[in-house]
């Protein structure tokens, strides 16, 4: 059919679904579409995740079960994280946030993330912040965006 394209996938089932129907259609699996167009199988693709940055808090959010769990959190947060312009954390009171059903918490913290820094911008690479990032990594990227260097 000659087709390239680029997936995402964004939910935790990119191994059980995505990349073993991928597999199946370049073995020539007859499912879907494959039969009626005489698919036979061939071609590839390429895997990979994106570097987590603000991602690693909400997974952290997420999997909290304790309030004080969650309090070390929001100070990571304030010490590593890229959260919104538009949030004081100026007001912010341990205890009134301590007073909050847990999942309440969960909300609030994650309120206060910049969702656009969920995972590391190409542009932010070099950055000192992100001096952790393997260089086969950075190496796959600026390939990836056709980048010498």
């Amino acid at each position: 059919m000659g087709r390239r394209w680029i997936a995402v996938e964004q939910m935790d089932y990119i191994q059980d679904l995505t990349a073993t129907r991928l597999k199946k259609v370049i073995e020539g699996e007859q499912g879907g579409i494959s039969k009626a167009v005489e698919w036979q199988g061939g071609g590839s693709f390429v895997y990979a995740e994106l570097v987590s940055c603000n991602a690693t808090f909400a997974d952290r959010i997420g999997a909290a079960d304790t309030s004080e769990a969650l309090q070390t959190i929001y100070a990571d947060m304030r010490a590593t994280g890229y959260l919104r312009y538009d949030v004081d954390l100026s007001d912010f009171d341990t205890d009134d946030f301590a007073a909050l059903p847990l999942e309440d918490q969960k909300r609030v913290l994650m309120d206060c993330l910049d969702a656009n820094h969920l995972y590391v911008n190409f542009g932010s690479l070099g950055d000192e912040a992100h001096a952790d990032i393997a260089e086969e990594d950075h190496r796959l990227t600026r390939a990836f965006y056709g980048v010498e260097g």
